[in-house]
């Protein structure tokens, strides 16, 4: 998963910064809160690959409306798309997330979900500091970041929460990804206790599309948009 993931950081790179402008090396000292050995890390990494690869996945947004998962044997999700599937009865295999979600929506995550995907960034270091008291035995976390780092922080180059779901289900080789509930023009908050759409969301959200579909045409991806968005992976690409 490094090697691909590595083809991916550039995206970040030309796609976001130029237009954010965010100071990369925020991103590179919050990297270091990650652990400096990777056992379990990467027993959590081979232990979605063997779930996700050669299946399909659903990655469930943060929707307004009601969203149909009867054909969805693996699900996954953003933050904002975790309260979404939790009505719903189903527990996704993973949660992708900077933590900016409101305490107590944080707190029913980590007792709920197994697999975290932590993104680390110069904003939420604290929230990190709280999330590592609240763990359990249950929880697996790896933690991510959008630049190239040192350590066990893996820079897997995806922007939003949202992208970088879908991101790590296409890097664990998985044979269809099913994008329901996303909206790339208008944000949705069911996590934060928001409801205030701002114009910079509007251009993440924008920005997190292209990094979609940027990271599909690296990694072997055919982007279908019917009713909902799927990626479909290439035969030629499976051994990458």
């Amino acid at each position: 998963m490094g090697q691909k993931a590595s083809r991916l950081i550039n995206l970040y790179y030309n796609i976001v910064e130029p237009v954010l402008g965010y100071p990369r090396h925020r991103e590179t000292i919050a990297s270091l809160i990650g652990p400096s050995m990777c056992y379990d890390e990467c027993l959590t990494l081979a232990s979605l690959r063997s779930t996700i690869e050669d299946n399909i996945i659903c990655i469930i947004g943060p929707s307004q409306q009601k969203i149909d998962l009867s054909d969805c044997n693996i699900i996954a999700a953003p933050e904002g798309g975790f309260p979404i599937v939790l009505s719903t009865g189903f527990k996704p295999l993973y949660i992708t997330g900077d933590l900016d979600l409101e305490l107590k929506s944080l707190h029913i995550m980590i007792s709920t979900i197994d697999k975290l995907i932590v993104h680390l960034h110069g904003d939420n270091i604290e929230r990190v500091s709280i999330l590592k008291q609240l763990l359990s035995s249950k929880n697996s976390i790896v933690y991510t970041s959008q630049v190239e780092t040192i350590g066990c922080t893996i820079p897997l180059g995806g922007f939003t929460d949202g992208d970088r779901a879908i991101l790590i289900a296409m890097l664990m080789n998985a044979r269809e990804v099913k994008v329901k509930g996303y909206d790339f023009t208008r944000p949705v908050y069911h996590h934060k206790g928001l409801t205030l759409d701002t114009s910079e969301k509007i251009i993440k959200l924008k920005l997190a599309e292209s990094i979609i579909i940027e990271s599909a045409k690296i990694l072997g991806y055919k982007l279908i948009q019917d009713k909902a968005l799927k990626l479909l992976r290439y035969k030629e690409f499976r051994e990458l």
